[in-house]
C-alpha cells in the first residue's frame, strides 16, 4: 500500500531530515566528498548531489510532489528485486504475483543513463579553502562498467597503493615516509567510478 503522506507526519521528518543536514555539513570529511563528486560529475549531475538535498528542498516540498513523486518512481520498472532462499523459480513467480502483481509499471518513468558520466579529467588537483577541512588526497580510478574484465586487477591494484595502512600510498602520504619524513596529508580517498 502506498504511504498516506499526511501533513503532521511530514513536518515531522522534514525536522529529522534537517537535523541530518546540519550534522552532515559539520563533518569536514563529507564537505571534501561532496565537493569531489560535483568536480568529478558536473555540478548540475544527479550523481554529484547529495542524496539528503538541501535546506531549501527539504522546506520546499509539500505532500503533493512526495506523493506525485511515489506514483512515478515507485513502480516495477524502476525497481530491482533481490529473492534469496531455497526456493524454485515457480514459487518465487506465484510470490511475486502475489504480493506485487497489482502493482502496474509506469510508463512516463524511465532510468536515468548513466553510461557517459565523469565530466571532470581524473587527472586533476582540486583545493578546498575551509578551515574545517584536514587535508586530503582522494584518488578516483574508471571502471568500465561492473563486470568488466579488467575490475579485478584494477582493484588489486587499487589495494595495494591506497588500501589499509600497508599499502604504499598510505606509507608514503600519510604516515610520513616520504623523502622528508612528513605527512602530506591527513587522509585518503579512493573512489572506483563507473562510467
Amino acid at each position: 500500500t502506498a504511504p498516506e503522506f499526511d501533513e503532521k507526519t511530514v513536518a515531522k521528518e522534514k525536522a529529522v531530515i534537517h537535523s541530518e543536514l546540519k550534522m552532515t555539513e559539520a563533518k569536514a570529511e563529507l564537505k571534501g566528498a561532496k565537493r569531489f563528486l560535483q568536480v568529478l560529475y558536473g555540478e548540475d549531475h544527479p550523481l554529484a548531489r547529495d542524496v539528503i538535498g538541501d535546506n531549501q528542498s527539504i522546506q520546499s516540498i509539500t505532500t503533493s510532489d512526495l506523493q506525485s513523486f511515489y506514483a512515478k518512481e515507485y513502480v516495477p520498472n524502476n525497481a530491482t528485486l533481490t529473492i534469496s532462499g531455497d526456493l524454485t523459480e515457480a514459487q518465487v513467480k506465484n510470490l511475486i504475483a502475489k504480493y506485487l502483481g497489482d502493482i502496474k509499471p509506469n510508463e512516463e518513468t524511465l532510468r536515468p543513463d548513466f553510461s557517459k558520466t565523469i565530466k571532470s579529467p581524473l587527472n586533476r588537483d582540486i583545493v578546498l579553502n575551509d578551515s574545517t577541512l584536514n587535508s586530503e588526497y582522494s584518488f578516483a580510478y574508471k571502471l568500465n562498467g561492473f563486470n568488466h574484465k579488467d575490475n579485478l586487477i584494477l582493484t588489486l591494484i587499487v589495494a595495494a597503493l591506497a588500501k589499509g595502512k600497508d599499502s604504499r600510498f598510505v606509507k608514503k602520504l600519510i604516515e610520513g615516509e616520504s623523502s622528508n619524513g612528513k605527512a602530506a596529508a591527513a587522509g585518503l580517498g579512493v573512489v572506483p567510478m563507473i562510467s
